[in-house]
């Protein structure tokens, strides 16, 4: 479990700050968004990465509510912080998830639309490493989702290849917001299941870290 924090300690949604080891809890009915101690279980982290990532502490997991892209508890801490989770490899996780979603899933959207040419194309482009390499997969997919237009799923798929691109282009300025959003984009962009708990055992993996 899980719990993503500003450098300060506090959250980007809600309020109060979070301090090592330290309970917080809340009383009257759970409703996300509005009342109950917010954490992200599994591959749910992706869609909240911050400055700081830390180890959580479910205290009444009994009373936790699954609101899909987050847990909601009455209490709960956050334990230790994932020192491994560095700006560095936020933006390796942007460039990751955006590589992905150019060059594995538009690429085979396009190639099951009968779009080959436009598929080879993305394919042939080099390994988004870095912010050029990611702005040169933004206007690929790009150009691919104009040429898709008709094409329904493979030009939707081109749209998020380009989206996850654009948002790892940036991501040397804003790392772990641009691994959020590039990763969600990479979601987006895949054709079937999966991607999302696949870029999360990667990030575990990268972090050498077992929550």
């Amino acid at each position: 479990m899980w719990k993503a924090t500003k450098a300060d300690g506090h959250p980007a949604h809600g309020y109060g700050r979070w301090h090592r080891r330290r309970w917080r809890t809340v009383s009257g009915d759970l409703v996300p968004c509005r009342r109950g101690i917010h954490y992200a279980a599994g591959p749910q982290i992706l869609e909240w990465l911050d400055t700081e990532l830390w180890a959580f502490e479910d205290g009444a997991p009994d009373d936790a509510i699954d609101a899909g892209d987050k847990m909601v508890t009455r209490r709960g801490r956050v334990l230790e912080r994932v020192q491994t989770w560095t700006p560095a490899v936020a933006q390796e996780l942007a460039y990751y998830a955006a590589d992905r979603a150019v060059r594995v899933h538009a690429v085979a959207a396009l190639r099951a639309a009968g779009l080959p040419e436009r598929a080879a194309g993305l394919a042939a482009l080099a390994p988004v490493v870095d912010a050029d390499s990611a702005a040169a997969a933004r206007d690929a997919a790009r150009a691919a989702s104009y040429a898709a237009s008709t094409a329904g799923d493979a030009a939707l798929a081109a749209r998020y290849a380009a989206s996850a691109a654009s948002d790892a282009a940036g991501a040397a300025r804003y790392a772990a917001w641009a691994a959020r959003y590039a990763a969600g984009a990479a979601s987006y962009a895949a054709s079937t299941a999966g991607e999302r708990e696949h870029l999360y055992e990667w990030l575990l993996t990268r972090l050498g870290w077992t929550p």
